[in-house]
């Protein structure tokens, strides 16, 4: 520790966009932000400077938002005089959920938008302090958008090290960012103005508990709140030359981090600051919307580069404001969550429509017949048969391109040997690749090539949980629960595929009728020529609370887990123990106030697979747009369906220590009546050498990115220099590769791709973990230019496309709330009102008395403060539980003025928070009066 301390004062605001409130009213509030930050930059002092969340977007908002333009005028002068600090970042989105384009473009655009507007561009740090966790490769990420340092305060796990603020953060490829670690968080020093008296107390407190957390002797301290719309100047209230003002990139310049504690890959613990694993898997619809949306983006992108456009940006702009982590975590009220659905459908059809017309321009250039043609992004190469049980084709690919399909055939058409009846005891498919069987209720898959004969791997169970908590949190635990199959078939079978039909209905053994749990499934196991197993689930379930989970068994105690993430295939434990309890140290009781992660975590995030390799060879279970994950110690791999819960955030949910938002009641988050879809994916490989994880990605990338099917058409009375004729058809197999790229790859804009390399052995001339950038002109195979000019010349051809099968939109059907539970939660509201209402009526008295005959400990009367943080605490809860009653007939637009009084009173009760801890400190010190 430097023996030199200095305290480095940052003021800024967090801008949760949409919460408990939408942007429709958060919008509103920026405008009082920006005309009071205005205030208070003329009056402060040359150095003071306001960071604006590290995104970009809260300028966009208000821009569209203020009509003034003078004062529009004035707050872009402040901006790029490096008074108003923004960026990076477009957006505040979840890494953890977000997939490798959506990363790449939030960064993409908040640089844009600095250089638009004129933002200084030097030493400029990546603002991350209430991020979920972070994926391992956003150092290089940083890097590659030329970002040295990063503000980080959830995620940071330290397996043999003290904590400290200076950290070097060692990407999975070995990238380095200077990292700035907020251990106690981002608001220790907010709200001065309103504890005046207590200004300095509060100030060398947070210095005196922090400084053992310093190697270099700088002191963070962070003036801002969450939706703070009252910025401060803090030297109004601290006076002396100690005090400095600064900046992000001012303190971080001028750390020395030569002794800096050392952070490795992927930072997803909950240690510190809680994380919330539970929110991978809440209101699983969105994530599900999101994951198809993009898919469908990014075809837009890349046909877009191909015609040399990019008429993307607006629909990515939109698309990343329901991928900020409040959004997609699905923390918000319900009302929000309504509009992003309406926001990802909307988006979806557009950029549907984009495509088709885009296909349409490149189809008529490339001269191409009539006929049924596959889009593939893929870079691998495909020579099988495959089918999603509607269609069965035989794709035959030859990496990124477009290829012709001469054999495919719609399943319920065919004529093929329809079968009933029993399947006990039989094998009854099997591929180069595995066997399968089927046993008491059981799918058993054996790999072809396993070493060890007895290898097999079961799969298919549903499991079932009783869920205890919200939103944020998952606390699960076992329930007794019955699944009885209805119906089981071999629907069709020909050479090349077989398609069996499965219903189950689950019941849950424990709860009374009214509250019971059931849920029908209808569900369709496709098998093919390839190695993947396609499952998919079709669910219609009744009742709260609960999860429901895909199971696979592996018997595999031992081997290593794996799963894929963001540019990578990470390698995890299968549980995090590297949590505190309820108690901490002593030395971190007074940093540590927010919510924390105790005990141990099983819960994981994952984008596409999760497996375990042993000696055994590699068992994997794929899935289309889930995110979350468990393993347990005997090796069966758990991918959550639905986690059904009623309530933003409540008090004491196990595993978790504080709470985490606002108790209010969401009953879409429930997933009550709902008919949801799942997609699932079994891989089994009985080797594992290193070229298996190869081949794993190769069947991977085609059932998550499977081509898009069209058949294109020209009209007969067309007089365009497109005939049916043409050169091309006289070939019977057409494949036109439109780009030659040897790694997993992305459409990155009109004139750039990124290529990527997920393993962590060197491939495709790629460094282990390495992403890279490429000038589309390095790698396309086609004539750009010529295509571009015959774009316009599309609408003249009466030529078409139509699509057979193409990414499709979930929005998955809702039946509304009935009213009879309606009214009896309105009813348990109001009694819970009536009762905090009496809990505050004794607080007052309380704090009545506390003024006059209360401990004082060093000019602060400690025991008003301990009452009157119960008081606002309690008067808190009662705003949620009021604007939960009013949200069940109303929209928030319609509560804007009770919504304000909420954030105000979350921001009273947070400072507070700060008051009780100086007490708490004093007295630890017997510093009493």
């Amino acid at each position: 520790m430097s023996e030199k301390i200095e305290g480095h004062i940052i003021c800024h605001t967090h801008w949760d966009r949409e919460w408990f409130a939408p942007v429709q009213v958060t919008n509103r509030w920026l405008l009082k932000l920006f005309s009071n930050l205005e205030k208070v930059i003329e009056n402060a002092e040359t150095e003071f400077v306001y960071v604006l969340d590290g995104q970009t977007l809260i300028v966009e908002d208000f821009l569209k938002t203020c009509k003034d333009a003078d004062l529009n005028k004035r707050i872009m002068e402040l901006v790029a005089n490096g008074k108003l600090i923004l960026g990076p970042l477009y957006a505040q989105i979840d890494f953890r959920i977000s997939s490798e384009l959506t990363i790449l473009k939030n960064l993409e655009l908040g640089q844009k938008d600095m250089q638009s507007y004129h933002a200084p561009n030097e030493d400029v740090v990546a603002w991350m302090v209430d991020n979920f966790g972070f994926v391992g490769q956003i150092p290089q990420l940083l890097k590659m958008f030329d970002v040295e340092y990063a503000t980080i305060w959830r995620g940071v796990s330290d397996l043999n090290q003290r904590p400290a603020f200076e950290n070097i953060w060692e990407g999975s490829d070995g990238t380095k960012c200077k990292v700035l670690f907020l251990i106690g968080g981002y608001r220790n020093l907010y709200n001065l103005s309103s504890t005046r008296k207590a200004a300095r107390e509060r100030y060398e407190l947070e210095i005196e508990k922090s400084k053992s957390f310093s190697n270099s002797g700088k002191i963070p301290l962070l003036d801002g709140y969450d939706l703070d719309v009252h910025p401060e100047n803090p030297k109004k209230f601290l006076k002396g030359k100690d005090v400095v003002l600064s900046s992000p990139s001012k303190l971080l310049s001028q750390i020395d981090f030569s002794n800096a504690n050392v952070l490795h890959g992927e930072l997803i613990s909950g240690k510190y600051a809680c994380t919330f694993p539970g929110t991978l898997s809440t209101r699983v619809y969105l994530k599900q919307q999101a994951y198809y949306t993009e898919k469908l983006l990014k075809v837009v992108q890349f046909l877009d580069s191909v015609l040399g456009v990019d008429n993307s940006e607006p629909l990515w702009r939109t698309y990343i404001k329901n991928m900020i982590h409040d959004n997609i975590c699905g923390v918000g009220i319900d009302y929000v969550h309504s509009s992003m659905e309406r926001s990802f459908k909307k988006l979806s059809n557009m950029a549907r429509d984009m495509i088709r017309e885009n296909l349409v321009a490149i189809m008529d250039s490339l001269n191409l017949p009539v006929g049924i043609y596959a889009l593939s992004l893929s870079n691998f190469s495909y020579n099988s048969w495959c089918s999603n049980g509607k269609y069965c084709f035989k794709l035959i690919s030859d990496g990124v391109g477009i290829s012709s399909v001469e054999s495919l055939y719609t399943i319920s058409d065919v004529n093929g040997k329809w079968q009933e009846g029993d399947l006990e005891g039989k094998t009854f498919w099997e591929n180069n690749f595995y066997t399968v069987t089927y046993f008491q209720d059981k799918f058993r898959v054996w790999p072809r090539n396993a070493q060890n004969s007895e290898t097999n791997f079961e799969v298919g169970g549903l499991n079932l949980f009783e869920e205890t908590g919200d939103t944020y949190t998952t606390s699960r635990r076992a329930i007794d629960f019955e699944t009885k199959i209805t119906h089981l078939k071999i629907q069709y079978i020909d050479e090349h595929n077989m398609t069996i039909s499965l219903h189950r209905q689950i019941q849950d053994a424990t709860r009374s009728e009214n509250s019971r749990i059931s849920i029908k499934t209808v569900e369709t196991i496709v098998f093919d020529e390839t190695p993947v197993i396609k499952w998919k689930i079709k669910t219609k379930s009744k009742g709260t609370n609960y999860v429901l989970s895909f199971r696979g068994v592996t018997h595999q105690q031992k081997g290593n887990v794996f799963a894929k993430m963001p540019f990578e295939i990470v390698r995890r434990e299968r549980k995090d123990q590297n949590l505190f309890g309820e108690d901490l140290p002593q030395e971190l009781k007074s940093m540590l106030l927010a919510a924390r992660e105790i005990g141990e975590n099983r819960v994981f995030p994952f984008q596409g697979f999760v497996g375990i390799e042993s000696s055994d060879g590699i068992f994997s279970l794929f899935s289309r747009a889930l995110r979350e994950y468990s393993v347990d110690d005997s090796g069966d791999i758990e991918i959550t369906f639905i986690r059904s819960v009623e309530w933003i955030a409540k008090d004491n949910v196990q595993g978790r220590s504080g709470d985490a938002g606002p108790f209010m009641y969401v009953p879409q988050a429930s997933c009550d009546n709902m008919d949801l879809e799942f997609d699932i994916g079994i891989y089994v490989d009985g080797q594992s050498e290193q070229s298996r994880v190869e081949e794993l990605y190769k069947w991977f990338t085609l059932f998550d990115e499977p081509p898009i099917l069209f058949r294109y058409t020209k009209s007969e009375n067309s007089e365009s220099n497109v005939s049916n004729e043409s050169i091309t058809s006289k070939k019977k197999d057409i494949s036109v590769k439109m780009i030659e790229v040897d790694t997993p790859w992305l459409p990155f804009s009109r004139d750039m791709v990124i290529t990527y390399n997920p393993f962590n052995f060197s491939y495709g001339g790629l460094q282990p973990f390495e992403i890279a950038r490429k000038e589309l002109q390095d790698v396309i195979c086609i004539d750009v230019e010529r295509i571009h000019s015959q774009k316009d010349m599309s609408n003249a051809r009466n030529t078409s496309i139509s699509f057979i099968e193409v990414p499709q939109f979930r929005f998955s059907k809702r039946f509304p709330v009935d009213e009879k539970k309606k009214a009896d939660i309105s009813n348990s509201l109001k009694q819970l009102s009536a009762e905090i209402e009496e809990e505050i009526k004794k607080e007052k008295e309380n704090l009545e008395t506390s003024k006059h005959q209360g401990q004082v400990l060093n000019g602060l009367q400690c025991d008003y403060i301990r009452s009157m943080h119960k008081l606002l605490t309690l008067q808190r809860k009662l705003l949620e539980i009021e604007i939960s009653k009013l949200l069940l007939p109303k929209k928030p637009v319609q509560m804007r003025g009770i919504l304000r009084e909420f954030n105000n009173a979350r921001a009273k009760r947070r400072v507070y928070d700060y008051l009780l801890e100086i007490c708490n400190w004093m007295k630890s010190k017997s510093c009493v009066k």
